[in-house]
């Protein structure tokens, strides 16, 4: 009896002592009991890797004892998992005395994980005794870094691997991150990423120079914050087939945006996927700059992407456009929507060269009450293609807010306003287009201030002529054509004034004319020219790639569904 007791106790001490203890060499499988209020935490699961303290590095280095201007030779004990003196594109942040700074990484000895190795990187500011290195990127560049391998059999190039940004993790970033890894996948599910660079992507797949030298890149869940005002994108792409999934945004700080979320560069099969702009606030607008939510740059000579953008959740806030794509190549649009734009949902074609039509299936676009700063006015416009063919289908494809010069609610007539560009450079004229509306009692009109877009939407445009057409109140006149001016060829006058000069009449964002209500002279139409215009108010505008009077190789042609006023 006494030596049972003895073998009772025996057990109940050391079993929970086993519970605890991890066997390294375990006979077989084992169970691990993780003690209440504790965490887990490892940087490669199954060769996952983890943004975890490993990566999120940072050192107080000795040797050399102060940073100056220029070339520096910094020795790091021990490397960090994941940097290589060999890498390129790869950033520190150089911190706690001076200025902090971030410095790319130009040579050293250090492989990943070595005892003791060193960096060069150039500085800009100079950092005495005390200053700290650590990552740039809160470990995201290294992780990426040190999650490819070279696979065998056959042999290929250092590539792939998997990371996942843990939940809650806010990774501030300093430099660009640039992932270059192809069949790379990144996870940032539930983490946000501080993006703190000016005028710079935040994160940027490829590297700057050659789009087919990584491919399958994929990127989910990318959360980003504006920490500062920046004309560079949340992501910016220039690998090949990226796949960009669900990003979204969290609150900027005061006065930090974005130029746009996504950049398109030279991907010619970039997916993107469920974008969501309306989680947090991201962007800017005024007459000088506005943001846009997805932009391709072009030109087609160099950034050729091709985009589908899909699943979109474009809703602006007032304070961004939709889509900007100046690459050149096949842009399409699908089961997305795009709303409270200020100045216009989508802008596409080829004025910056190339080939490629754009499509919209199932899109719903919705023009709101947003002030656009070229107007000062509620003026939005929808599709604008310079270039090219348009072809929308289903949904509620095309919305637009057109000018309104003066609305008298007991007015029954409708004054209808169209502009002849007349390019100096060609010597010919536009066709008249449509500039916005006025609704009045006829006996009771002043005058009537009219605007339309200025000189920095076109060029070589020298002098205008301002027409107008009279209709029923809801009932828009006839636009003008040619040898009938007013529309329905009564008296064929409708010219208000000839000769406009754009020199006295237009600033870089709007041209100014008052319609006194004088007698209608007459007016031929004669049009010989078709116009690059940049921005134009329309629901669809289909413009010219180029200054052209050829009829067949600039100006834009659409089908699909009927589109209103």
């Amino acid at each position: 009896m006494p030596m049972k007791k003895c073998l009772l106790i025996s057990l109940l001490v050391s079993f929970p002592a086993f519970a605890q203890n991890v066997v390294t060499n375990p006979a077989g499988s084992q169970n691990i009991v993780q003690p209440v209020n504790t965490s887990f935490s490892a940087n490669n699961v199954a060769g996952i890797r983890y943004v975890v303290t490993d990566y999120n590095w940072s050192q107080a280095p000795s040797s050399p004892s102060t940073i100056v201007v220029g070339s520096n030779t910094v020795t790091l004990s021990p490397c960090p998992k994941g940097l290589n003196g060999s890498d390129t594109d790869h950033y520190v942040y150089i911190a706690t005395t001076g200025m902090a700074e971030a410095a790319k990484i130009t040579g050293g000895t250090c492989t990943s994980g070595a005892a003791i190795g060193t960096i060069i990187f150039t500085a800009t500011q100079t950092h005495s005794a005390g200053y700290t290195v650590q990552s740039a990127s809160g470990g995201i560049k290294e992780a990426s870094v040190d999650a490819r391998f070279a696979p065998t059999n056959p042999t290929g190039t250092v590539q792939s691997g998997n990371v996942i940004v843990p939940p809650g993790y806010q990774a501030a970033i300093y430099a660009p991150l640039y992932i270059e890894a192809s069949d790379q996948t990144i996870d940032f599910t539930t983490s946000i990423v501080e993006c703190n660079m000016v005028n710079l992507p935040c994160i940027k797949l490829g590297d700057d120079t050659n789009s087919n030298a990584y491919t399958n890149i994929e990127v989910r869940n990318l959360r980003c914050r504006a920490m500062v005002a920046s004309t560079g994108a949340c992501l910016e792409d220039n690998a090949n087939s990226s796949r960009i999934i669900k990003l979204t945004t969290r609150n900027a700080v005061t006065g930090g945006y974005f130029g746009s979320l996504v950049r398109i560069d030279n991907d010619q099969a970039a997916v993107i996927d469920g974008v969501d702009s309306s989680l947090g606030t991201w962007s800017t607008c005024s007459s000088s700059f506005c943001s846009v939510a997805i932009y391709g740059p072009g030109p087609f000579a160099t950034n050729a992407g091709v985009l589908w953008v899909k699943n979109a959740n474009l809703s602006l806030n007032c304070t961004a456009n939709g889509i900007d794509n100046q690459d050149g190549n096949t842009l399409h649009v699908q089961d997305s929507v795009i709303q409270a734009f200020p100045e216009f949902a989508v802008r596409t074609g080829t004025a910056r060269g190339g080939f490629g039509p754009t499509l919209g299936t199932n899109v719903y676009m919705e023009a709101g009450g947003c002030n656009n700063p070229i107007y000062n006015a509620v003026v939005q416009s929808g599709w604008i293609v310079e270039g090219r063919e348009l072809k929308l289908a289903g949904g509620e494809p095309a919305s637009a807010v057109l000018p309104i010069f003066t609305n008298n609610a007991s007015g029954s007539t409708e004054y209808d306003y169209y502009v002849v560009l007349h390019n100096s450079s060609l010597a010919a004229n536009s066709a008249p287009l449509y500039v916005g509306k006025s609704t009045v009692n006829s006996g009771t009109v002043t005058s009537i201030t009219v605007v339309w877009p200025g000189t920095s939407f076109y060029s070589n445009v020298n002098t205008f002529d301002l027409l107008r057409v009279t209709g029923a109140f809801l009932n828009h006149g006839t636009a003008p054509y040619a040898s009938i001016c007013d529309g329905v060829g009564t008296d064929g006058k409708c010219a208000v004034a000839t000769g406009i000069s754009a020199a006295t009449a237009c600033t870089a964002t709007l041209c100014t004319f008052t319609d006194a209500n004088a007698a209608l002279g007459a007016y031929t139409i004669n049009t010989g020219y078709w116009p690059l215009i940049t921005y134009w108010p329309a629901t669809v505008f289909l413009g010219s790639n180029g200054d052209t009077t050829n009829v067949q190789s600039g100006p834009s042609t659409y089908s699909g569904e009927p589109v209103a006023a």
